[in-house]
């Protein structure tokens, strides 16, 4: 075997070995995280959107892509993209057609910090605070553009005040540490 080819035989082992080696302890991909902490998304989660009006289980079908089934069929999608380091969009469409979006940089974060609010009886409201520089969370609109808005927020999520806390620590501590 000649030195070239070893050497790319030796690189394509580490390229295969590599996603195996930083997963190995089942830290999911840093777009689902976002999902979870941003959204309460989570594979099998129930969300509740627009006041409860809106209320289905989850899945999940690939990094960062997510639906909810309302009861009544509609299908809502959530599609987070990381645009660069730690700087993401997540965008929320039906039938195909994004509505609206917001952009988090997560390079900005100091905290994220959750309260419980009222409890239904297959999701919780929770109010989400992202803490850290200006513009930490921003509005987009389907045309791209950025506005700023208030980093506080509600979630409905079945997930449960742990759930959402694990996640941001992960999160934190696997792939954007917090602005100090």
């Amino acid at each position: 075997m000649s030195r070239h080819l070893a050497l790319f035989a030796s690189l394509a082992a580490l390229t295969i070995a590599m996603p195996v080696a930083a997963f190995a302890d089942d830290t999911p991909p840093a777009l689902d995280l976002v999902g979870t902490i941003v959204l309460g998304t989570a594979d099998g989660s129930t969300l509740a959107i627009q006041n409860g009006q809106m209320v289905g289980p989850v899945t999940h079908s690939a990094p960062g892509v997510f639906q909810m089934t309302a009861a009544d069929g509609t299908k809502v999608d959530f599609t987070i993209t990381e645009k660069s380091t730690c700087l993401y969009d997540i965008t929320f469409g039906m039938g195909g057609t994004v509505q609206a979006g917001i952009e988090v940089d997560a390079n900005k974060i100091k905290t994220v910090t959750y309260a419980a609010g009222d409890k239904k009886d297959t999701w919780t409201d929770y109010t989400i605070t992202l803490a850290g520089g200006d513009n930490i969370v921003q509005l987009l609109s389907p045309d791209g553009k950025l506005a700023p808005t208030d980093p506080t927020s509600t979630l409905s999520t079945s997930l449960t005040l742990d759930d959402l806390n694990g996640a941001v620590t992960k999160f934190q501590a696997t792939y954007c540490k917090p602005m100090a």
